[in-house]
């Protein structure tokens, strides 16, 4: 939900970002379609509930489409495979981009193998370079939190709201992504677990 109350939901079929009107009508205001990646898939059979079937599931590191709406009501798009994130309006205009120089660390030698290794595919099906991005947070100060993919999270590359890079932020215990973690000005509401996998909600204070 941004400032003005209007509430922005997910629609995966079409993959769109749909703006709605806080109501008990829930009227769409507005649907912004987020672009697609045509990923590579591989197919494993996996047991679901005591049944086995086969599966499709994206390639390891082939990039997608990350994206948020921040509190101002605005999307926010980035390529995983790029450290460049655009403010965009909901008509499609580029408002701002924000870029990290970095370059995408190369997948190779054992960790590559091992990898394919791990999914069941050949070596040479896998990308040449790593992800370097996976979600993108918004809190409601400005400030930019980005995920790089880790899991559980233990660092997360910070902007602040002119878009300047404040520098990699680790919190003092590992994060879950998901339930996902909730960023708001000076503080971060999250989950994360115990030595026996017992869940808890922390509360942590952002130190400027």
């Amino acid at each position: 939900m941004d400032n003005s109350h209007a509430l922005h939901l997910w629609d995966p079929g079409p993959r769109n970002i749909v703006k709605y009107l806080l109501d008990p009508d829930l009227v769409p205001l507005d649907t912004f379609p987020v672009p697609r990646l045509e990923a590579e898939m591989y197919e494993r059979e996996r047991e679901w509930d005591g049944v086995r079937m086969m599966a499709r599931a994206p390639i390891p590191h082939a990039p997608g489409i990350a994206w948020t709406v921040d509190s101002d009501g605005e999307v926010w798009l980035a390529t995983e495979s790029e450290f460049e994130l655009h403010e965009t309006t909901y008509r499609g205009d580029t408002l701002r981009t924000v870029r990290l120089r970095r370059s995408p660390p190369s997948l190779t030698g054992l960790e590559r193998d091992s990898l394919a290794a791990a999914v069941g595919i050949a070596a040479a099906r896998l990308p040449e370079h790593k992800t370097v991005l996976d979600e993108i947070w918004i809190a409601s100060d400005g400030w930019i939190w980005v995920d790089r993919g880790e899991r559980p999270i233990t660092v997360w590359d910070v902007f602040d709201e002119r878009g300047y890079y404040v520098g990699a932020v680790s919190p003092p215990v590992p994060v879950a992504a998901e339930p996902f973690p909730v960023f708001r000005r000076g503080a971060i509401t999250a989950v994360t677990e115990d030595e026996l996998g017992v869940q808890y909600v922390v509360r942590l204070r952002v130190i400027r």
